[in-house]
């Protein structure tokens, strides 16, 4: 059985893609789509912001790699699924900046190696990191 490849992308607010260069692509919520040009550009290791930034949070299924050129830590996907659960990623090397995102419900990431930006999002209900390796998180307290 193949190891299921997670990985999460920032969406505008209608659940489409921020970077229109390609085509404005929607990604609905637990249908698998195949993504024409490079594919979806989702954030594997790293650069959940290299494409903009936007209000949702979405954690995607991938398969099918493209080999695609992308930013630092991300990788292109033809097939995609847009989960309508946040499923647990243990570690998420890079940083999180997520300023602003719809974050309910949402368990982030167990492990965080970089830093994590969470000013302007509502905390309640959301299971946060328990370790980041940089020590850096910023929220409206903060």
């Amino acid at each position: 059985m193949k190891k299921k490849l997670y990985g999460l992308k920032l969406l505008a607010a209608g659940g489409g893609s921020i970077n229109d260069a390609h085509g404005r692509i929607i990604y609905p919520i637990d249908q698998w789509i195949d993504v024409p040009g490079n594919g979806a550009y989702i954030a594997v290791r790293d650069g959940l912001c290299s494409g903009g930034s936007g209000p949702i949070l979405a954690f995607f299924e991938c398969a099918e790699p493209t080999g695609a050129c992308a930013p630092a830590g991300v990788i292109c996907y033809r097939r995609v699924r847009r989960l309508s659960r946040p499923v647990p990623i243990q570690n998420f090397p890079g940083s999180l900046d997520l300023r602003g995102c719809d974050l309910k419900g949402v368990t982030l990431p167990r492990t965080i190696g970089g830093s994590l930006d969470l000013r302007g999002c509502d905390l309640k209900g959301v299971t946060l990191p328990q370790r980041l390796k940089k020590q850096t998180i910023r929220s409206a307290a903060a």
